[in-house]
């Protein structure tokens, strides 16, 4: 876990500067998608949604930041591409990061505290050109039967 703090903080660093004000418009330095300027993000939490929940990335070391905006605590964890790791919970008003690193793929994100996942609160974390699934396998379109595809 101790080499894996470095790219925990990178990622939660690179999901909180990719959250925007909450009025439509993106962060300083963000897309409204939630796209990363140099490898960090960042998110809010609240009660029961992340914000932006569609995060966007380039590959490699970066920094997730998750500022709980709740009243709840409330972590985030970060799974895909042979990665599984989650930041400290933290108390309402509290900032959390995860620094990570991260490859070209899909990776999904929850808060792992309680049911807050069963509750909905889940998000996606594309990184590079994605097309991957959140367990690192890729789509490639194809079947293992004949079957003709349209």
């Amino acid at each position: 876990m101790h080499r894996a703090a470095p790219y925990l903080a990178l990622l939660v660093v690179a999901i909180l500067t990719g959250c925007g004000g909450g009025d439509g418009e993106g962060g300083a330095g963000t897309s409204e998608a939630g796209a990363a300027p140099s490898g960090s993000l960042s998110v809010s939490a609240s009660e029961f949604a992340f914000e932006p929940a569609e995060l966007t990335a380039e590959a490699g070391e970066g920094t997730i930041e998750l500022v709980n905006d709740g009243a709840m605590p409330h972590a985030i964890a970060v799974a895909g591409n042979g990665m599984d790791e989650s930041s400290e919970t933290v108390d309402g008003g509290e900032t959390a990061s995860l620094a990570v690193g991260l490859e070209d793929g899909t990776y999904e994100i929850w808060c792992p505290v309680g049911d807050h996942r069963d509750r909905g609160m889940v998000g996606t974390l594309t990184v590079g050109a994605g097309g991957g699934t959140p367990n690192g396998e890729t789509d490639t379109g194809e079947s293992s039967d004949d079957s003709p595809r349209y």
